[in-house]
Order: C-alpha cells, then sequence, then structure tokens
C-alpha cells in the first residue's frame, strides 16, 4: 500500500504526476510475473492531479479515499 500526496507549483506537480505514472507502471510489470493479489490492487490505483497538487494512492481502499480527499479538499 502505498500513499503518495504532493503539493507544489503546477509545472513541478505535472512533473511529479508522470514520476508516479512511470512508478506504477514499473510496479504493475514487477507484480505481474509473480503476484497475482498486489497486481491487482495495483491496477485499482488512483493517480489524479488538481491544479497544485498530486495524489497517488495504491490500497484496497484508494477509491474511498479519493473521495474522502476531495471531500475534504473542498
Amino acid at each position: 500500500k502505498e500513499v503518495v500526496l504532493v503539493e507544489a507549483e503546477e509545472g513541478t506537480a505535472i512533473a511529479v504526476e508522470e514520476l508516479l505514472k512511470t512508478h506504477l507502471e514499473r510496479v504493475r510489470d514487477q507484480f505481474r510475473s509473480y503476484d497475482a493479489e498486489a497486481l491487482a490492487l495495483a491496477e485499482r490505483a488512483v493517480l489524479v492531479r488538481e491544479k497544485e497538487v498530486t495524489l497517488m494512492i495504491v490500497s484496497p481502499d484508494a477509491e474511498e479515499m479519493l473521495r474522502m480527499f476531495r471531500e475534504l479538499a473542498g
């Protein structure tokens, strides 16, 4: 399970989003060959960028955590 939340200037937030996309791709590739349960979790990961905030959630509760984040962030 992983949760990453980065607040930065928008240009940096875009770069962070790209780095996290690459990270998720590597995690998926790694799990693809030997851990089906972890692969399913990684494939359901949430990665969003909203202006200056980039959020990645790898958790069975990713969608619920995203909903809570959006609710709190307003």
